[in-house]
């Protein structure tokens, strides 16, 4: 089914800010962008959870204490490798996802994505007895080709359901409902896996949580506003009208253009070392708590929620300091975004590297470092190599931001093979330091190529178009670095 509407309104003169009848306060273009998030956030929840669950299937007595479960444990020395594959697996759906949701609508490949991932998650038990590591793997691959084309599904509802003044509210909804339920699945991961259920439970609990999630989603998401039931006619025309143009896009993209840009290429390098580094966290920091901190898998899941909830909050007073600057001339917005970036980044890498000297005996201050990362993690994103993408082409950051997320998602697969290739003894905290070390160097350098070649300037490969007029509407009137990471999706 066609996305697009046969109906082509003016856009109102006041540019982005539309001055007639939304409809509802609460309309169904929120429901929409609750649902997609929900779906969104249980992907992200199933790749979390597994870096907690693969510590409870490998565990020790060390990290098992307290444990009241009979489940079987695995001897197995590919874990980095298997927790790796979801990310290179990915690769090619993110590439196509948005594309073809943008061509065919994407409910239908989120409700396939959610049914595939939920049930690779659920049989990953079965796979772990009878296929051993090589089934669990398999079961990883599956899930990284859903993840993968989740990505680029969710900016594509955005931009059918999220008009770009409303954008920073529905934007930090999505944010907010991801990461509670990411906090709220780390946490419970922790429990189950040490109660007398055991970790074969988190697999059947949030796969068949998926299930439940899908079928919701099934009942309740549309493709478009102009084949929603329920719709009220004004909210209708007001997503139309402000929304249309991105529907109707159809000029042939200048790659030679933009594959020539160095300013491009900048934002491809600060994004893969950055995103490298993050990843490397999110897969790996449940194993290093468990293994140096000797962190039992209850508190571990506590201890990896406790920064995610901490940075979200963080991230309002970050936007807020992040708009006073440029909008009162303390620094240009290119300025800004090299000061954050360069500035987070360095925080970012000190805080974990100096987890690795931090005795046993006073592992809460690992939490502490732990938080200070989350909050350098959410400030680059808000500020740094991410927003400028809309500073270079608002009309092609779709397809920037896909080439990027593929390349950051190839380069990132290597951070757990890095793991596995030095970390020989993985309750030696030195052979984790280099691990960070290696990771924090190419991180910092990435970031400084970043902030030597990028540019705040529109590119001449970034044509003019109605599109770009009313996005060039808020930066102009708005001045804000906020407003701008609001129209990511």
């Amino acid at each position: 089914m066609s996305i697009k509407s046969d109906k082509k309104d003016d856009i109102p003169d006041d540019g982005i800010y539309y001055s007639a009848d939304k409809g509802p306060t609460f309309g169904v273009r929120f429901v929409q962008i609750i649902v997609m998030a929900i779906c969104y956030g249980h992907l992200l929840t199933l790749k979390t959870v597994f870096s907690i669950t693969i510590v409870a299937m490998t565990s020790t007595n060390s990290t098992t204490s307290g444990s009241t479960s009979n489940a079987p444990t695995y001897d197995w020395t590919n874990q980095n490798i298997i927790l790796s594959t979801a990310l290179w697996s990915g690769i090619p759906t993110n590439l196509a996802g948005g594309y073809i949701g943008k061509k065919y609508g994407p409910k239908w490949l989120i409700v396939s994505a959610m049914v595939v991932n939920s049930v690779a998650f659920m049989l990953i038990p079965l796979s772990a007895q009878y296929l051993g590591s090589m089934g669990v793997l398999a079961c990883r691959f599956v899930e990284g080709l859903s993840m993968g084309i989740m990505i680029p599904l969710t900016a594509v509802v955005m931009g059918i359901w999220a008009p770009h003044e409303e954008r920073s509210r529905l934007g930090f909804l999505v944010s907010a409902i991801v990461t509670f339920m990411q906090s709220g699945s780390t946490i419970s991961t922790g429990f189950i896996s040490q109660s007398t259920l055991g970790w074969p439970w988190v697999c059947y609990i949030f796969g068949t949580a998926g299930i439940i999630v899908t079928t919701i989603y099934l009942f309740v998401a549309v493709q478009a506003p102009h084949v929603h039931p329920n719709i009220t006619s004004a909210e209708r025309t007001y997503l139309e009208k402000t929304l249309s143009s991105t529907f109707e896009n159809d000029e042939p993209v200048p790659w030679a253009k933009i594959l020539t840009s160095i300013h491009f290429w900048a934002i491809i390098v600060g994004h893969a070392g950055y995103y490298l580094f993050v990843m490397l966290l999110v897969t790996e920091m449940p194993t290093f708590l468990a293994k140096v901190m000797k962190y039992d898998l209850q508190s571990n899941g506590t201890v990896s929620a406790i920064p995610k909830i901490i940075s979200t909050v963080s991230g309002i007073f970050i936007s807020i300091i992040s708009d006073y600057i440029p909008r009162h001339g303390l620094l240009s917005v290119l300025n800004t975004r090299r000061f954050f970036h360069l500035t987070w980044t360095l925080l970012m890498t000190t805080a974990v590297i100096c987890t690795t000297y931090i005795p046993e005996q006073l592992r809460i201050w690992a939490v502490v470092l732990y938080c200070i990362v989350t909050i350098a993690d959410e400030s680059i994103s808000i500020t740094g190599v991410s927003v400028n993408i809309y500073d270079l082409s608002p009309k092609y950051a779709g397809i920037i931001t896909g080439i990027s997320h593929s390349i950051s998602q190839g380069v990132s697969a290597f951070a757990p093979s890095l793991v596995d290739w030095v970390c020989t003894d993985l309750s030696d905290a030195s052979q984790w330091r280099t691990v960070f070390i290696i990771t924090s160097v190419i991180a910092l350098s990435s970031a400084i190529f970043f902030a030597i070649f990028a540019s705040s300037q529109r590119q001449n490969w970034g044509t003019e178009s109605e599109e770009d007029a009313r996005i060039e509407a808020v930066i102009k009137r708005k001045g804000s670095i906020f407003s701008i990471y609001s129209l990511a999706a």
